[in-house]
């Protein structure tokens, strides 16, 4: 589990970085990982949450990361929310 929690604070780095820069497809690279690892986690709201933030990124999206994103989108409604 720590390897998803130091992933997830790079994550948080990149898409800041990203944000900062103006790079929307790192940003959205960086916010899918962040919701990979939360469906790693069995985070269905945080996983949420980071597919929100991937929506407006996905006009000029390059395809694999559209893809990456619709594959997340159906994975997320499989899982099934972690007890707290």
């Amino acid at each position: 589990m720590r390897k998803v929690e130091t992933g997830k604070f790079y994550g948080t780095k990149s898409v800041k970085e990203a944000d900062v820069n103006e790079d929307n497809s790192t940003a959205l690279a960086a916010l899918l990982a962040l919701a990979s690892a939360d469906v790693q986690q069995g985070n269905k709201d945080a996983a949420l949450k980071n597919l929100e933030r991937c929506e407006p990124l996905l006009t000029n999206a390059p395809g694999n990361l559209v893809e990456e994103y619709e594959s997340y989108k159906h994975r997320i409604a499989d899982i099934k929310e972690s007890p707290s």
